[in-house]
């Protein structure tokens, strides 16, 4: 039996700690230990929890070869696009991560990065229905509500087509984007996470590890600024590292879902 939600909202732990089957495994949803006795199992992969970690977790960790989860691509609505700021002339910074994991530490980071890159803008959308007057209330403290956009939820073909206006995606931290960091990266859009200290922290730079190109990790707060920064004002090296990312991002981990299965299948049979 799988658990794919943990203790987050709209949970069954309770039907897990009393024992619904012989194994029980936690993966996917819920990227940290459940802390049931009962839950024998956590996959997860070697960049998300260390070999000297593994006594923190109440379960048993089975790794993956590369890749904790698998994306199964976005092939009918990927085709190369012209950056933003080719046509802008300024940099359009974006993040479509759940508003919930915008934390007083992330606002003052991507603020930072506003007031630093001239003329700069920040798309913003949630995946869920959230009142947006707080954010916006904190951002005016720093002076760049006013670079700010945010946008409502949209069916599915509408939001992959607006990583279309996004330069450079920022990653939400220490709760990381996962789905969003592979739907940027298939679209060609780089994404800046920073180096976490446990599972859920650690989830965009497996994702980033396992692309290939790990100057996209930062290793603390200064260091995603300033990455933020130099990608924003050398045009020429932007232009490459996305048509870089574009054409590499299907051939690696991230969308083989064939090998992913294979794997996947393999560690189940383990078992």
């Amino acid at each position: 039996m799988f658990d794919i939600t943990g203790v987050t909202s709209f949970n069954r732990v309770s039907l897990f700690k009393n024992r619904l089957a012989p194994k029980q495994i936690s993966w996917l949803g819920y990227c940290n230990t459940s802390g049931l006795d009962n839950m024998d199992y956590l996959i997860a992969d070697k960049n998300l929890i260390y070999e000297d970690e593994k006594n923190s977790y109440s379960e048993k960790i089975i790794y993956l070869p590369n890749i904790w989860n698998c994306h199964s691509g976005l092939n009918s609505v990927r085709s190369p696009s012209v950056p933003p700021f080719l046509k802008e002339k300024n940099i359009t910074f974006g993040s479509f991560n759940n508003f919930n994991k915008i934390n007083d530490r992330v606002i003052n980071v991507w603020s930072q990065i506003l007031l630093k890159v001239k003329n700069s803008k920040l798309i913003l959308k949630s995946s869920l229905k959230i009142d947006k007057s707080f954010l916006k209330k904190e951002f005016e403290k720093y002076g760049v509500i006013d670079s700010i956009i945010f946008l409502e939820k949209r069916k599915l073909e509408s939001h992959y087509n607006l990583y279309k206006k996004i330069d450079i995606a920022l990653d939400t931290f220490p709760y990381n984007g996962v789905t969003t960091t592979f739907e940027a990266l298939s679209m060609g859009v780089p994404v800046i996470t920073m180096t976490g200290y446990n599972f859920n922290s650690r989830c965009g730079e497996s994702i980033i590890k396992n692309l290939g190109i790990e100057n996209l990790i930062a290793n603390n707060e200064d260091d995603y600024i300033l990455k933020a920064q130099k990608m924003a004002k050398d045009n020429e090296k932007l232009l490459e590292l996305r048509k870089k990312i574009y054409d590499i991002s299907h051939e690696t981990p991230l969308f083989d879902t064939k090998q992913f299965s294979q794997d996947f299948f393999s560690i189940l049979e383990k078992i």
